[in-house]
């Protein structure tokens, strides 16, 4: 409670990361860069950061679409877009808000089928938000 905005703001960048439901990408920048954007935040060289966010958009299946703008892709790719900036960072801890909420059944599969391999696998601490109940009953 004794930090700065500052301070809290590279907790935050460090520790923890957000998908927002409404995606929340810079329409200006590419997938990559948008992916890239937090690692620049911590003071990584472009080239480093978008190889680190190459990674993520392969671990989310969206390697061929990394030089695409937002308004170029489906909203399930920009779901999964916003998980890997989420990603990048390699946080303790994933803050999901609505995240299969505006996607389709198949679309909304992949995103939870992602978030549990994350748990499973990396030991990602989940927190989702959601009213769908079948999403509930399937989270750790």
């Amino acid at each position: 409670t004794g930090a700065s905005a500052d301070q809290r703001a590279v907790m935050r960048n460090r520790l923890i990361g957000f998908v927002f439901q409404s995606f929340n990408l810079l329409p200006r920048l590419c997938a990559l860069d948008n992916v890239a954007l937090p690692l620049s935040y911590r003071g990584l060289r472009l080239p480093v950061a978008r190889q680190h966010a190459e990674v993520q958009l392969r671990a989310v299946g969206l390697a061929s679409q990394a030089g695409k703008r937002p308004a170029e892709m489906s909203g399930g790719q920009r779901q999964r877009v916003a998980i890997a900036r989420a990603l990048v960072t390699e946080p303790s801890l994933l803050v999901a808000d609505e995240p299969t909420g505006s996607l389709d059944a198949q679309t909304g599969e992949q995103v939870l089928h992602l978030l549990l391999t994350l748990n499973q696998e990396r030991g990602t601490t989940l927190l989702v938000v959601t009213h769908d109940a079948k999403v509930a009953h399937r989270l750790p």
